[in-house]
This record gives C-alpha cells, sequence and structure tokens, in this order.
C-alpha cells in the first residue's frame, strides 16, 4: 500500500481551490467588462416591440449632506442616470 500523508493531499487540493478560484474571477471581470464595455450599441427600436429596462439608483439619507448617499451625492449621481435613461429608450423603467 503507498504511505498517504493527508496534510500533503490537502495542501495540494487547497492550492487547486485557488487558483480555480482565480481563473473564475478573472473570467467574471472578463464577463463583466465585456458585456458592459461602451462598445456595444443597442439594437434598433422596434415598434411593435416594449422596451423594459431596470436602473439601481439606490438611495439618499435626506439628513446627511456629504458622503455616500447624501443630497451631494445624489447631485453626483442624477447626470449620469438621466444619461442612461435616455440612452435607454425604454418604454417601462423600473427604478430599484
Amino acid at each position: 500500500m503507498i504511505p498517504c500523508n493527508h496534510s500533503t493531499i490537502l495542501y495540494k487540493l487547497s492550492q487547486v481551490i485557488f487558483w480555480f478560484a482565480i481563473v473564475i474571477i478573472i473570467f467574471g471581470f472578463i464577463a463583466h467588462f465585456s458585456v458592459f464595455s461602451n462598445s456595444q450599441k443597442l439594437p434598433a427600436k422596434n415598434t411593435e416591440e416594449i422596451r423594459v429596462a431596470t436602473y439601481n439608483v439606490h438611495y439618499i439619507v435626506a439628513d446627511r449632506t456629504e458622503g455616500n448617499w447624501s443630497l451631494n451625492d445624489w447631485e453626483r449621481r442624477k447626470e449620469p442616470l438621466a444619461a442612461a435613461v435616455n440612452t435607454l429608450q425604454a418604454d417601462i423603467i423600473g427604478f430599484l
């Protein structure tokens, strides 16, 4: 029978899992940036179809004047939101 060193097997297994996770993360980044790149254009709007979109606008903390989700942060976020809505040309938009 071949001697079995459990710590060596566990170490090798953890290395395989680690590198597998790294590969998955890299592929995730590649997929994300290829799907959400600015180089892709929306297809022409068909009058026989309804275009539906969602946009995550988050929320505003009314008593916060600085930082994330503050009133000032909304001032920064509202122009990109308007540009995205205009670009989508959606018939129905759900704001989350």
